[in-house]
């Protein structure tokens, strides 16, 4: 489960990504596709694959649940935010 929320939290946090729990990354359309594919093909991206247009209910809870500083949150997701 904090693999799968990790994913999505780097996912969503990129500039342009869109993230719901109903539709996950929500990708139409040609250009979406071809971003999407490169996305997933990379090993560190695979979690994302099952994500392209199902959500995922738990995220909202999961984000509860972690601790601000846990390794999927807080001090890790941070320095995951310089990278992105």
């Amino acid at each position: 489960l904090k693999t799968t929320f990790q994913a999505i939290w780097v996912y969503h946090s990129k500039s342009g990504c869109h993230w719901d729990n109903e539709h996950g990354a929500n990708i139409k359309g040609p250009a979406a596709e071809a971003v999407w594919k490169e996305y997933v093909s990379k090993k560190s991206n695979l979690a994302m694959k099952p994500f392209k247009n199902n959500g995922w209910p738990f995220y909202s809870k999961m984000e509860k649940v972690l601790p601000e500083k846990s390794a999927a949150q807080g001090i890790m997701s941070s320095y995951l935010q310089c990278l992105i």
